[in-house]
């Protein structure tokens, strides 16, 4: 699986302190965590084998990570801070996700992100070889799907 460390490698190159989960540790609940001092973020990462078009389960993923870090305290957190999903392909029905999102967002006050691998590699990609800074509080209080401008 080289699929999840790379995007822990992605994350890395923009300077956050992102390390992948150990296969069969079970109290980690998310594949991926951006640590952070003050609001940390789990990362719910869906291989290419295992779905091409990120889905509304990975979208409940995300939120059973949310909860998980917020009721067990494992690291810092806030509830506007995003709980990741990052797959090969933006979701191919995207508004069944974007009401999924909507709607935990109403119930539960959790924010969920979406990001494909082309979108994060193209802001790491920025950031390398244009020199042009990413909006870190943007990324990490993402909600919805990422949408990247073709600037």
């Amino acid at each position: 699986k080289i699929f999840y460390p790379l995007v822990a490698d992605l994350f890395k190159c923009l300077g956050y302190e992102c390390t992948v989960s150990r296969i069969g540790v079970n109290y980690q609940r998310w594949d991926a965590f951006i640590y952070d001092s003050k609001c940390s973020v789990p990362i719910e990462i869906k291989s290419p084998s295992e779905e091409q078009f990120i889905s509304v389960k990975a979208v409940r993923q995300a939120l059973e990570n949310k909860i998980v870090l917020l009721s067990r305290k494992i690291a810092p957190t806030c509830n506007k801070t995003t709980s990741l999903v990052v797959g090969f392909n933006a979701p191919n029905d995207r508004a069944e996700v974007n009401s999924l999102i909507s709607d935990i967002s109403y119930a539960f006050g959790i924010v969920i992100g979406v990001i494909d691998i082309r979108s994060l590699l193209k802001i790491v990609g920025m950031e390398i070889l244009n020199n042009k800074i990413h909006d870190r509080e943007q990324l990490m209080e993402l909600h919805g799907i990422i949408e990247l401008s073709n600037a």
